[in-house]
């Protein structure tokens, strides 16, 4: 249901960026990515349980929140130049509204964007190693598990799908 909801609001909003809030994209982008799938189904395929009380805890919210976020601004990233349309306008994505959030240029956002996925990354790693080295065998399978998820979205990039001969990187 999960990703339905994002799917139809990205559908919605999708040739009007301009009309669409940080506040709300930022809320939004990581149910457009199938990431909540992935980390709702892991168990199951894995094979562990977490309780309700592990779910909810601070270091599994925390590590699925930062690994949620960077699946849509890593896909962001390496999609905007193929998603761009003739004309220049910009997709519905974090560069397109960081340019107009600050009034910058592309590089810019882009370092802003990049900035943005290092503070996540540092949010998702500590909280990927106490989980670890919790002793809890559930809580150590989940923080595995989440930790591939988001290996998955990096690799994912370097789809041929992305590559179009005009790759961006930021400066």
């Amino acid at each position: 249901m999960d990703n339905l909801f994002g799917i139809l609001w990205e559908a919605h909003h999708l040739h009007r960026p301009d009309q669409i809030s940080m506040p709300d994209y930022l809320a939004m982008r990581p149910h457009t990515v199938f990431v909540h799938t992935l980390m709702a189904t892991a168990d199951i395929t894995l094979g562990y349980h977490l309780t309700e009380q592990q779910r909810s805890s601070a270091a599994v919210r925390e590590l699925e929140t930062a690994v949620a976020d960077l699946a849509g601004w890593i896909n962001d990233l390496a999609s905007y130049t193929k998603e761009t349309d003739p004309n220049g306008q910009g997709p519905l994505s974090l560069p397109t509204l960081l340019m107009r959030q600050h009034q910058c240029d592309l590089d810019e956002a882009f370092r802003l964007a990049a900035r943005m996925c290092e503070e996540r990354a540092a949010a998702a790693g500590p909280r990927i190693t106490e989980l670890a080295a919790s002793g809890n065998g559930p809580l150590t399978t989940h923080a595995g598990a989440i930790k591939s998820i988001a290996s998955s979205y990096i690799w994912h990039i370097s789809h041929s799908r992305y590559r179009d001969g005009q790759q961006r990187t930021v400066p």
